[in-house]
């Protein structure tokens, strides 16, 4: 018997509604793929998003960003009230492994970033044994890709034992850039070889801006507190002369050079004539020459180091409030255009040692974002949009990586961020190994809430999934 084409529609709806029935696991799998974050303020400068609206994330990927989107078999997230960012990316951090894992180590390093926020961090170099052979980057890279938390950007040493390290090798093997960080490249003739071979590449030197025969011995800022306290000063020169010999190498070879943690105002002043002398020569759109600081460089000036002892210790210092007004204002204008945390773990017993015996540093992923929401946001140095940028979109394009935007279609790397929790810095409950923190005791406003990476919940409301 021919059975009547509307029966014959109705019979297939009624077999997909017994298929779905029988089957909860593919709508449990479409629930735990899939969220609806709504009514959150979606600040994503690359995409020049700056409004309220709803995300949806299905398979790890942005789906849709919309106002007011309503979806089913989905996980719904409310974020009204709240702000949703980026990913963020931090270009510079210390995890320690291999060599001093009792001071961090990737997994701990990893958790303290997602923590924060962030969704990729690129890992300094100046561990034991440095990062000089493609062997160390490619474990790196493994070891990051198990643990399923944030990514990694291993950066490799510039040079090993006085000589350049094979760039070609190491930027094939995954180097996101080069960098001596944790001691200056004393032989200013190698550094400027190293910057021309790694023009051919099209690779990133990352300068650490440190003159070691000047600060060497020095302990805090040179000026009043350093002569209260009976320390031995680091003068601002300690820092300007590294940068003038990378600025004048980077503007003769072309090279892409980023100058890391900028905490002296003649060093804004400095960079922001050298950019201009730089699109003089090569053309607005070719300047190569980037800058980074970190927040305890806008946030406090030398005076912290008395209230907080050795953990105000960090290389290079804090200093003088004058310094501090003029980092706020390079980053205003563009002159700064990074914000990266140089976290740097150290065990509580070297950090409570006398003074010219503990290490330089400070831990920072845990505390950055509520630090600039604080100290540049409230205080209306930058918005948010500008603010962002310099933790996303930006660090992104320096390391000529995916990343730091909320694309339709891209990898659901994002932020939940609540600018109304005030919460004071409590070290013993970061997730880093490290507690040495230079905002220990500090009242910040606003705190990460969600960080999802790949869109996978990776933190929520305090704990690290």
């Amino acid at each position: 018997m021919q059975i009547p084409f509307f029966k014959f529609k109705s019979a297939q709806k009624t077999s997909h509604k017994i298929c779905q029935k029988e089957n909860p696991a593919a709508k449990f799998r479409a629930v735990k793929n899939a969220f609806l974050i709504s009514g959150g303020h979606v600040v994503s400068p690359a995409d020049k998003i700056d409004r309220v609206a709803d995300i949806f994330i299905r398979d790890g990927k942005i789906s849709k960003i919309a106002a007011n989107l309503d979806r089913v078999n989905c996980t719904k997230i409310s974020a009204t009230g709240k702000f949703v960012f980026p990913g963020l990316i931090d270009a510079h951090v210390h995890f320690r492994e291999p060599g001093r894992e009792d001071k961090e180590n990737l997994e701990t390093g990893l958790k303290s970033a997602v923590a924060g926020g962030f969704a990729a961090v690129a890992t300094m170099p100046n561990t034991a044994p440095e990062v000089t052979d493609k062997s160390q980057i490619e474990l790196q890279l493994s070891k990051a890709r198990n643990l399923n938390l944030a990514r990694i950007l291993p950066i490799a040493k510039i040079t090993t034992d006085g000589e350049i390290t094979e760039m070609g090798i190491l930027k094939s093997a995954g180097a996101a850039g080069f960098s001596d960080d944790g001691t200056d490249t004393a032989d200013a003739g190698i550094l400027r070889r190293a910057m021309q071979w790694a023009k051919t590449f099209n690779s990133l030197l990352l300068i650490h801006t440190e003159s070691s025969t000047i600060s060497g011995g020095g302990q805090i800022n040179e000026g009043e507190v350093a002569f209260r306290m009976g320390l031995t000063g680091i003068p601002a020169s300690a820092e300007t002369v590294a940068v003038d010999r990378a600025l004048n190498l980077a503007i003769e070879t072309g090279a892409r050079v980023h100058l890391c943690h900028i905490s002296a105002g003649e060093s804004v002043r400095k960079i922001r004539l050298a950019k201009k002398l730089a699109a003089e020569k090569f053309g607005e759109n070719s300047v190569k020459i980037s800058a980074e600081t970190c927040p305890h460089y806008f946030s406090f000036s030398e005076n912290r180091v008395e209230k907080v002892g050795p953990a105000g210790k960090i290389n290079p210092p804090l200093r003088t409030e004058a310094d501090r007004e003029e980092i706020c204002a390079g980053l205003a204008d563009g002159t700064l255009q990074i914000i990266s945390t140089d976290h740097a773990p150290h065990t509580a017993w070297e950090k409570t040692q006398p003074f010219n015996l503990s290490p330089f540093g400070t831990v920072g992923l845990e505390t950055a974002l509520s630090a600039a929401h604080t100290f540049l946001v409230k205080t209306g140095v930058l918005n948010w949009s500008d603010l962002i940028a310099k933790f996303t979109v930006n660090p992104a394009k320096l390391f000529q990586v995916s990343g730091g935007d909320l694309k339709s279609g891209g990898p659901a790397d994002l932020v939940i961020f609540d600018p109304k929790k005030n919460w004071t810095v409590a070290p013993e409950t970061f997730f880093s190994k490290g507690k040495n923190s230079v905002f220990v005791g500090e009242n910040l406003i606003g705190k990460v809430e969600k960080t999802f990476i790949g869109g996978k919940l990776k933190f929520s409301d305090g704990k690290v999934l």
